[in-house]
């Protein structure tokens, strides 16, 4: 029978596993939206030709585009530099 200490225990490897989850959820968004960034830039802004150029639908571009809080509709794209 597993007693109180052990139920804290396995509390806290659970939060400590949710913790991990949010952290490479958020490092894979920051990638998405650098690698998203990037290739606009290369295109200077025409999302038929990044989505093209990332092999999706341009709808797919958009969801993508949205969920990254990248409006593309106002930017003005320059050249990623560094």
């Amino acid at each position: 029978m597993r007693g109180p200490a052990s139920r804290s225990g396995d509390s806290q490897a659970m939060t400590d596993r949710d913790a991990l989850t949010r952290i490479a959820r958020l490092a894979a968004r920051e990638a998405e939206r650098a690698a998203l960034l990037e290739i606009l830039a290369r295109v200077r802004g025409n999302r038929i030709e990044a989505a093209r150029a990332l092999r999706v639908s341009d709808a797919m571009l958009r969801a993508r585009l949205a969920a990254c809080g990248i409006d593309d509709e106002r930017r003005v794209w320059r050249p990623v530099t560094g």
